[in-house]
């Protein structure tokens, strides 16, 4: 029987306690303060040139090597490639219409 009260009797004295102490506190002090103002600093702007000069010594790496590869050269053999291809089929034509008008 002492090993079940026991447990309710400390639950029981905790929620008391809470319950006690949030009775009893005091409540906080209202102050009247209004929001502080915030200082803003105004200056006119005037509009001109300036060259930058950034003298610079040493060598510069990049920390990540990136190797950029054009398509253009592939579409170019591509174009070159079907040209030679329709050249030679013409070169073949004419040569065969050259070695049939010369046995006749």
């Amino acid at each position: 029987m002492l090993q079940v009260l026991a447990p309710l009797v400390i639950i029981i004295a905790a929620v008391g306690g809470y319950a006690g102490l949030h009775w009893t506190k005091p409540e906080p002090e209202k102050k009247d303060r209004t929001p502080r103002a915030l200082s803003v600093f105004v200056d006119a702007v005037e509009r001109k040139d300036v060259a930058l000069v950034v003298l610079t010594q040493g060598e510069v790496r990049a920390g990540t090597m990136v190797d950029l590869v054009s398509q253009i050269p592939a579409e170019w053999w591509l174009y070159l490639l079907n040209l030679l291809r329709v050249a030679w089929f013409r070169l073949v034509c004419h040569w065969s219409k050259l070695s049939l008008s010369t046995i006749n």
